[in-house]
């Protein structure tokens, strides 16, 4: 799939940046003591998905949008997973192997009540996508830069360019440090970016003209589901899974 996502023209990215009151550091993906690739890209899902969706159907795979898994009925040879389709209908699929790649959505752990508590500090997030204005920077477009609060360490923010000049902003932090902002998400966020100067000062011209989202909650953790009955498998992982929000 290669070809058609490197035809696609997506940002290269060869490292990152670290920033706080004004220090940075950096490393690069050449500096590496094996093999491999160097660089790497980034995405916007929505695009970066589609494309490696059509490449998959090319490919002679059956591709279904839009269904909702609602049950899924586990069988010594057979898996059966049952969907609502966006016109309300119903259908069922039957399959000697039943892999679950739902990702944040945790299909599988959600179905068959395998979620358990998370131990891990309840993190929040504001974000959107920008029109950056770099170009009159010296910013290096191929790194993304992780900013941490000038005086709250446990506050930090993402700033990921996109290709046609876009980025992804945004920050973490807890629930009752978010909480203590007024306004609409777009507002809290940009209070929060105005109190780092090294990012005001590279966003002085940023447009910002996207509306902002902010998740809460975005940790997970799930019993292990890894059963062999007949030809059946199916592999959650088992332990705690720190996510971090969706650039």
């Amino acid at each position: 799939m290669l070809e058609a996502v490197t035809a696609a023209g997506f940002q290269r990215k060869t490292g990152a940046m670290f920033q706080r009151a004004g220090n940075y550091s950096q490393f690069d993906f050449s500096e590496q003591f094996s093999s491999g690739w160097k660089e790497t890209f980034e995405v916007q899902r929505a695009e970066f998905d589609k494309i490696l969706a059509d490449q998959a159907e090319l490919a002679g795979v059956d591709i279904r949008y839009q269904h909702e898994i609602t049950s899924v009925e586990l069988d010594d040879l057979y898996s059966s997973v049952n969907c609502r389709l966006a016109d309300g209908d119903s259908a069922q699929f039957s399959a000697r192997f039943l892999l679950d790649a739902s990702g944040f959505g945790r299909v599988l752990p959600r179905l068959l009540q395998l979620e358990k508590p998370v131990d891990l500090p309840v993190r929040s997030s504001l974000f959107t996508h920008i029109e950056d204005q770099l170009e009159a920077t010296s910013y290096d477009r191929e790194k993304i830069l992780i900013t941490v609060h000038p005086e709250r360490q446990d506050v930090w923010y993402w700033l990921i360019p996109f290709k046609n000049g876009r980025s992804s902003i945004g920050v973490v932090a807890s629930p009752e440090f978010l909480d203590g902002y007024v306004g609409d998400p777009i507002d809290k966020l940009q209070a929060i970016i105005g109190e780092d100067p090294e990012l005001t000062c590279l966003l002085a011209d940023a447009r910002w003209n996207s509306p902002a989202r902010q998740i809460t909650g975005y940790s997970a953790k799930a019993d292990p589901l890894c059963t062999s009955r007949g030809r059946f498998w199916v592999m959650q992982q088992n332990s705690s899974i720190q996510c971090f929000p969706p650039a």
